[in-house]
Order: C-alpha cells, then sequence, then structure tokens
C-alpha cells in the first residue's frame, strides 16, 4: 500500500496541474466576451477604442482612448481562476 503520504503526493500533483491549466485558460482562452464588458465599463455608449490589452492568470487590464481621455478598466473573476469576469473602472 502507498500510504497516506502517497496519496497526498498525488493530491499535490494533480492540484498543480488543475491550477496550471486554469491560469493557461485565463491567459490564452478566448476573451472575447471579456473584452466587450470592459468596453461597455469603459466607454457607456461613448464612442472609444481599445489601445492595450495585458492578460495575467489573475486579471485582464484593457486600455482605451476616449474623446475625454484614457481609461484604463480591470477585469478579474470571481475566484481567483474560476468563475465570472467582472469589470471596474481604474
Amino acid at each position: 500500500m502507498a500510504g497516506y503520504k502517497g496519496y497526498l503526493r498525488l493530491f499535490v500533483a494533480i492540484a498543480c496541474i488543475v491550477v496550471s491549466l486554469a491560469a493557461m485558460l485565463n491567459v490564452y482562452a478566448d476573451n472575447a466576451e471579456v473584452q466587450a464588458r470592459a468596453k461597455e465599463v469603459a466607454c457607456a455608449g461613448a464612442s472609444c477604442e481599445l489601445a492595450r490589452m495585458d492578460r495575467t492568470p489573475f486579471a485582464q487590464t484593457f486600455d482605451f482612448r476616449s474623446k475625454p481621455g484614457p481609461v484604463s478598466v480591470r477585469c478579474s473573476r470571481a475566484a481567483i481562476f474560476f468563475g465570472e469576469y467582472s469589470c471596474s473602472r481604474q
């Protein structure tokens, strides 16, 4: 029998794989929906265009150019790696 140390080692390995996959999805997955939410928050009906986008495993930051001036929006998940994105102006 492997004992509890073997099971603990297996659990830690699986947890590391799950967290790594979640982080990769946050960075490399399609983010059209998140970008649309960020644009709604930044522009609020006015015309603006995306100037810069920064994606990390923890959040996405969008910088928009608009008539009143530059606007920065940060979108992050409800939990660290999982859950729905919510966006707020910075």
